[in-house]
């Protein structure tokens, strides 16, 4: 004999992440660093709209995916200001009808390791400059240098970036707006400063013997 089953969960939007993160909607978290572009390829989420409909077998609600309007969708970073060293680093779904559609990161973006782990201080002179060239700062170091003449590191060894995508659509009646947050851990290295500060030096072209031109 079955019992009366419980009410069934609420119909709507359904955001998968992909890779998923360890915490509820959450993407996996990434390792970067302050002179390299690790690329967030793949870091995509999926769309779809579930209602849920009573398994006779079970008595248990079971999901069901079924076509729906896409009218507007936006994706944004919340917690940094333009985090990313590309200008247009996200891509959403165009209107339409889906099953299911896809937004995310673009394929080749890498976080600005300066706006994530912002306590970092470092400057440095561009190769060949004047004598009399200011220090540029908190800039991804290119190569050649003339000089390194700052580095002080931000020693955190994880930073969260919240991203929120909104999404509008509809089924059949008004248009619905639905928001969900998305957390990603950002990490970095903590051991390796002296190596890395050491290279610089040792590469620079003052280092090497160049001069300043006046």
């Amino acid at each position: 004999m079955t019992g009366t089953p419980v009410p069934p969960p609420v119909a709507g939007i359904e955001h998968i992440m992909i890779p998923p993160g360890v915490a509820l909607s959450s993407w996996a978290s990434i390792n970067i660093g302050w002179d390299t572009c690790v690329p967030l390829d793949g870091y995509i989420i999926t769309t779809r709209y579930r209602t849920w409909i009573l398994d006779p077998i079970s008595n248990m609600y079971v999901p069901v995916y079924q076509p729906w309007e896409l009218v507007s969708q936006e994706l944004i970073c919340t917690s940094h200001t333009e985090p990313f060293q590309q200008p247009e680093p996200f891509f959403t779904a165009n209107p339409g009808i889906y099953g299911t559609s896809i937004s995310g990161i673009v394929d080749g973006s890498c976080f600005d390791y300066f706006k994530i782990f912002d306590q970092i201080s470092v400057a440095y002179l561009e190769a060949n400059g004047s004598y009399d060239s200011t220090p540029i700062e908190n800039e991804t170091i290119p190569d050649p240098i003339d000089a390194l003449t700052q580095f002080r590191p931000d020693t955190r060894e994880s930073v969260i970036v919240t991203y929120e995508i909104k999404t509008e659509y509809n089924v059949g009646l008004s248009d619905v707006t639905d928001i969900l947050n998305v957390t990603q851990v950002v990490t970095q290295d903590t051991n390796n400063w002296s190596a890395q500060v050491k290279g610089y030096v040792n590469g620079a072209l003052f280092t090497l013997g160049a001069r300043p031109q006046k």
